[in-house]
């Protein structure tokens, strides 16, 4: 059998491009064989140019992420089957590998709001379609709980800021917040960024300034000075389904403006946002309490006797503090840590809702359906690589 030739041209200094990698390798392995042609090191430019321009060895597929439209015009002459992640607009006809934006705001907003934030902020890039979906998608679920958003806002010039300029520009703007502040950063380089502006107007990370990123690069999450918390995207799955979708495209099937969406799993919490912004001391014990504990089969009992005062005033400080009930929250912290297990794992459902707390594996689907719309089993098969 003659291996099929795929083109790779994949940014990978970063953990979005080395996660699509894995999934395409993931699916060749299973599906090839196939042979793949890369831009070599950095440190050979000359041979990069070359093989992005190269047509005299003909390949059979192309999978690429560019913002430049002089390539995006060459991959689209070379007339074989393409699929591409670009940053700018494409041709409707050329399948697509794209981001739900708006859905990673969501749960950026949701995990700031369950740590009693009710001051937020969003710092993206100017003019980035995904950067501004993102924050839309952070404020939409932000207004619905009757929060404004701030959003930074990069000085109107010809050129894009330096970086001395827009930190400076980021650092007038964190002053200008109302504290504490969660604030969403559109990726993890802007969110180390964030981080690095709020402790040069010494600010307190994260008890002043929270910050939450995206993509989970781990990378850049541990190198910036307090570690990021990150919204993770199951780009691996997204990177299997773009080679899945090629490998069909290779063997004739049409598929003219196809999308591959990589959705949103779940917050990975790290330094940056570990605090709770809620002043009542009794509820801040019960929330460490709750998180501390999972996850054993905790009890709003339990919850209550951690914050010294009778249920019923329990509850309604609880409420008036993050928003929702005692069990809402244990609820919810019970179904990160399912959502985590679901996809990083192949454990039975039995032994995901014995691990997580759940009394049973149907309590856990019916709680799970409720929160998601999903089955686990569904959510598991959508998300994991």
């Amino acid at each position: 059998m003659t291996n099929l030739r795929v083109k790779l041209l994949i940014e990978t200094s970063r953990g979005y491009g080395q996660s699509l990698l894995r999934g395409i390798s993931k699916y060749a392995r299973a599906n090839g064989p196939w042979s793949f042609i890369q831009e070599p090191a950095f440190y050979l430019k000359p041979d990069r140019a070359e093989v992005r321009a190269d047509r005299r060895r003909p390949v059979d597929g192309i999978i690429a992420h560019t913002d430049d439209a002089g390539l995006m015009k060459q991959l689209i002459a070379e007339n074989v089957p393409l699929i591409m992640k670009g940053i700018g607009e494409l041709p409707s006809e050329i399948p697509t590998i794209q981001s739900n934006d708006r859905a990673i705001g969501k749960i950026a907003a949701e995990h700031l709001l369950s740590l009693g934030f009710r001051n937020l902020g969003f710092c993206g890039y100017a003019n980035m379609y995904w950067s501004d979906d993102r924050g839309k998608g952070f404020t939409e679920h932000a207004m619905s709980e009757g929060i404004d958003v701030d959003w930074f806002q990069e000085p109107r010039r010809k050129r894009r800021l330096g970086v001395e300029q827009r930190e400076a520009a980021i650092e007038r703007w964190l002053q200008s917040l109302r504290s504490p502040a969660g604030i969403l950063a559109c990726n993890d380089d802007c969110g180390q960024e964030v981080i690095r502006c709020a402790l040069n107007r010494g600010f307190a990370v994260p008890d002043q300034i929270a910050v939450v990123g995206v993509d989970n690069d781990e990378m850049v999450c541990d190198l910036a000075e307090f570690p990021l918390s990150s919204i993770a995207v199951a780009n691996e799955k997204a990177g299997y389904r773009a080679a899945e979708l090629l490998h069909r495209m290779m063997r004739g099937e049409e598929a003219s403006g196809q999308q591959i969406i990589a959705q949103p799993l779940y917050t990975i919490q790290r330094l940056s946002t570990d605090t709770f912004a809620v002043q009542d001391l009794a509820v801040r014990r019960a929330l460490y309490f709750i998180r501390d504990q999972l996850p054993k089969q905790i009890s709003v009992n339990d919850v209550v006797g951690q914050m010294s005062i009778s249920r019923r005033m329990a509850e309604i400080r609880f409420r008036k503090s993050t928003g929702s009930t005692i069990n809402d929250q244990i609820v919810r912290e019970r179904l990160r840590l399912v959502k985590e297990m679901l996809v990083e794992t192949t454990y039975p459902i039995e032994m995901v809702a014995q691990r997580t707390g759940f009394s049973s594996a149907a309590f856990l689907g019916l709680k799970f359906k409720q929160a998601t719309g999903q089955t686990p089993t569904a959510y598991r098969k959508q998300h994991a690589a």
